[in-house]
């Protein structure tokens, strides 16, 4: 009876599942990058061209892209593309395409290694790179003050919670004054204690205590972004393994997302440092060709973080918010029902079943289980077929443990 209580378990948690998952593809690149953009052109152009094979793919799916940009590349743009005076600079380009936004991503370390702060990128994209209008969305801020409790030997000030109370003035611009919207990207001081949290919400303060309790009447929002390194590609990235931690967020929104104000946000994250590596624009197209399935299903929703926000606040009231810490979702070891991404063919069958499953997967094992809840059928999943032709005729559970996720599908064997 065990086993009907597991099958009965998981399709009641599927029965009640509605909440997708908000996605975007997210990147960013550094002051200290190999590529040296701003002052050598051919660096440039290597990494513009790499870029358009990414846009190209995001466009095609209908994916999202947040392209989160710093000094050095603007100001790579306003050298080599001419942006001041090119309308078709890469830079506007990218802004103006359907599926992708350009936002300033920043960490400000005058005199000389950074003295471009938010509101100088914000100036140089606007008015340098051609793009018209503020941006909205800060990538990469400190959550919380660290001078307090520096971790790894680290000093650091938080740099957002002054936008409660009004514009930033430009440093190298100082007549300049911008304030973002949408913060996003929460960290540390070497990544040693990063916000990693899904949802959206406007923070108290810059303090742990305060930084998840919303406060309505705050300006900022914070957009979570992802559960860590693992949600992003790198170069060294087996694009299957990032696949598979993204699938799990679905099926756990999927699983729980039962409340109106469930709003589950991803960001699947690429650094420009890497985009000249071996295969990495084939990994981040394989990631996205592999949403699209996800996306015909409604368990994901391509989202810019404007888009999230204009979506969260369209349906929402000022005192609503969404938290959900990584550390509670325990991914990976909760009963997460897979169902609805396996299909069985054909069925009813005769001697054997063949099982299609859009992604590739690490460990698999089936239990054929006959109405009383006895298995008659067991073992490991070597490939994507199972005989049934020592099976009495009947109908069955096939119940897949996929990667620690379960499947349960009916099967008629007739012969």
């Amino acid at each position: 009876m065990k086993k009907l209580f597991i099958l009965f378990s998981v399709m009641t948690l599927r029965s009640f599942a509605q909440s997708p998952v908000y996605l975007n593809i997210g990147s960013h690149n550094e002051t200290n990058d190999p590529l040296l953009y701003r002052t050598v052109y051919a660096a440039y152009e290597l990494a513009k061209s790499l870029l358009l094979q990414v846009a190209d793919s995001v466009e095609y799916y209908d994916a999202r892209w947040n392209m989160q940009v710093d000094a050095n590349f603007i100001r790579g743009c306003v050298a080599h593309d001419t942006s001041q005076t090119n309308p078709n600079n890469f830079l506007k380009w990218a802004n103006d395409q359907t599926y992708i936004e350009v936002d300033p991503h920043n960490h400000f370390q005058p005199p000389f290694i950074n003295p471009y702060n938010p509101t100088d990128l914000n100036h140089l994209l606007v008015d340098s790179c051609l793009l018209g209008t503020d941006r909205s969305n800060l990538g990469g801020f400190i959550w919380r003050d660290f001078t307090a409790m520096p971790p790894c030997g680290s000093v650091l000030n938080e740099n957002w919670s002054q936008y409660n109370a009004g514009t930033e003035p430009g440093n190298k611009f100082p007549g300049e004054n911008w304030r973002p919207q949408v913060i996003w990207g929460g960290g540390s001081p070497l990544h040693c204690d990063d916000a990693n949290t899904l949802g959206i919400w406007k923070p108290t303060d810059a303090t742990a205590a305060n930084f998840y309790v919303h406060a309505s009447g705050n300006y900022e929002t914070v957009i979570g972004s992802n559960c860590g390194s693992q949600f992003a590609i790198f170069d060294t990235s087996d694009v299957t393994n990032v696949i598979n931690d993204v699938v799990d967020v679905i099926n756990y929104a999927q699983t729980y997302g039962n409340a109106a104000t469930d709003f589950y946000t991803l960001t699947v994250m690429f650094n420009f440092r890497d985009i000249d590596s071996p295969n990495m624009v084939d990994k981040i197209s394989e990631f996205i060709r592999t949403m699209e399935t996800y996306e015909q299903q409604g368990k994901v929703v391509w989202a810019t973080l404007t888009e999230k926000f204009n979506i969260w606040n369209g349906s929402h009231a000022a005192n609503e918010f969404f938290i959900k810490q990584c550390d509670d979702m325990n991914l990976g070891t909760e009963l997460i029902d897979i169902s609805h991404m396996v299909s069985l063919y054909p069925n009813p069958t005769n001697d054997i079943v063949q099982i299609r499953f859009p992604y590739e997967y690490t460990n698999a094992s089936y239990e054929l289980i006959d109405l009383s809840g006895k298995v008659v059928h067991s073992g490991i999943l070597n490939s994507h077929s199972i005989s049934t032709n020592s099976i009495h005729n009947g109908l069955y559970f096939l119940m897949l443990t996929i990667d620690g996720n379960v499947a349960v599908k009916k099967i008629m064997v007739r012969h």
